[in-house]
């Protein structure tokens, strides 16, 4: 895929914290021309736009693709060897709130 120029405003509707179908929570925010994500325990992943709804990392091959028209709160859909993990914006994730792996037994 090739980068796009996407403008900052449209970077930051997509900035918040979500929470993927298989536990982890991923937070996502602005950074100039790119989305940053962070998860706890994972290096930062640096998000290129391929357009104003789809994002991509090329060392990893993770694609991230929002849909607009179903409103913010329906999430992304991550693109990661070969499989589909919706993510859905999580509001309730506050303080103490971990991934699984990373919760104190």
């Amino acid at each position: 895929p090739k980068a796009v120029k996407v403008a900052a405003e449209k970077l930051e509707r997509y900035e918040g914290t979500y929470r993927l179908d298989v536990g982890m929570v991923v937070s996502l925010e602005s950074a100039g021309d790119h989305l940053i994500g962070r998860s706890e325990g994972q290096p930062d992943i640096a998000f290129l736009p391929e357009s104003d709804d789809s994002f991509f990392d090329k060392p990893t091959g993770m694609r991230i693709v929002f849909e607009p028209s179903k409103g913010r709160e329906a999430g992304f859909t991550l693109h990661s060897n070969g499989q589909k993990i919706k993510a859905e914006l999580a509001d309730d994730v506050g303080e103490g709130a971990q991934p699984p792996n990373t919760q104190e037994e």
